[in-house]
């Protein structure tokens, strides 16, 4: 019985040190990719090598709402489009109430100015910079007022 107990941990074991060796090779393929400049993606491309711009960006993304209004109350409709009504907590998201479509989803937001990270990377780190800064500090000021 004792040495059942013993081969099951032991054969655990070797499953993570596989696993390890393919992240190893997976990173060392990253990094190789990251040198001659071909990347899989932009999110990979800016956490290659700890950029600068990719640790803004994932800063400013878990505070954005604090600098960044989305989406832009001027681009949205003044009414829901006929049979829908809006969707409470999701400005410019519509759901359809009525006819055929009932439970369909109306998003009218712009996907192009959303606060993700592949909008964001497309900005100056500059721009990043200001908008992280305005939303520490507009965070901030929330706090302390609800102390």
């Amino acid at each position: 019985g004792t040495k059942k107990k013993k081969a099951t941990p032991t054969k655990k074991k070797a499953t993570p040190t596989k696993k390890k060796k393919a992240a190893a090779a997976s990173k060392k393929s990253t990094t190789a990719s990251s040198s001659n400049g071909a990347y899989k993606s932009l999110s990979s491309t800016l956490f290659a090598n700890n950029c600068t711009k990719g640790l803004l960006i994932q800063r400013l993304l878990v505070r954005w709402w604090y600098a960044y209004e989305w989406p832009d109350p001027a681009s949205l409709p003044k009414n829901p489009p006929m049979d829908y009504d809006a969707l409470e907590g999701f400005p410019g998201v519509y759901v359809c109430t009525k006819g055929d479509d009932v439970g369909k989803i109306n998003d009218m937001r712009d996907p192009a100015m959303s606060p993700s990270f592949h909008n964001f990377a497309k900005k100056p780190a500059s721009e990043l910079q200001d908008l992280l800064l305005k939303a520490l500090e507009e965070q901030k000021k929330q706090l302390v007022e609800a102390e």
